[in-house]
């Protein structure tokens, strides 16, 4: 008998009994199930496994919390931070565009006001310094306020009235 594969798959006696079932075909017939050569595989497990150069001694720097991921969050790629006097003053956060208006725990609008404040404090502390030792003003500084207020004063009267009543609803939440 020639070895072929119709042979192969349907004269083989040794096959009977030991494979599927194909029902593809008028004729019910079985299809060998073909088991993997372990050899392959205790050849790999003989061969020394490759080593990783790995550096432990990355240069990894940490920011200080006030610089981490919490201050970056509204700001966009272009936008970078500047150096006034030694005094890091961050990028001004924009506002957001993805607001779902649903209440969340976290409103995207909370964290805009929170970056905001911290950017006017920044810019404050600045020119107060500037001021202190009697250097001239930057123009970017010119128009800081030195007096406190909230951020929300900077918001449009509708945003104003939005994040009021988010914080309202966060409190009354934890209460």
């Amino acid at each position: 008998m020639k070895v072929n594969a119709h042979n192969l798959l349907f004269n083989s006696s040794k096959w009977i009994g030991k494979g599927t079932l194909n029902c593809s075909s008028r004729h019910i017939h079985e299809v060998p199930l073909i088991k993997p050569s372990l050899k392959f595989y205790k050849q790999l497990l003989k061969q020394p496994q490759p080593s990783l150069n790995v550096d432990t001694d990355a240069n990894v720097s940490f920011l200080p919390a006030e610089e981490g991921p919490a201050s970056l969050r509204t700001y966009s790629i272009g936008n970078v931070s500047h150096v006034y006097n030694g005094i890091r003053v961050p990028p001004k956060p924009e506002e957001p565009l993805n607001c779902c208006q649903s209440g969340c725990s976290i409103c995207v609008w909370d964290v805009f006001a929170d970056d905001l404040e911290e950017y006017n404090q920044a810019r404050r502390k600045a020119k107060r310094s500037f001021l202190e030792k009697h250097l001239t003003l930057p123009k970017e500084l010119e128009s800081v306020s030195l007096e406190e207020k909230s951020s929300l004063q900077e918001l449009p009267p509708q945003l104003q009235a939005f994040v009021l009543l988010e914080k309202r609803l966060q409190q009354q939440g934890n209460n």
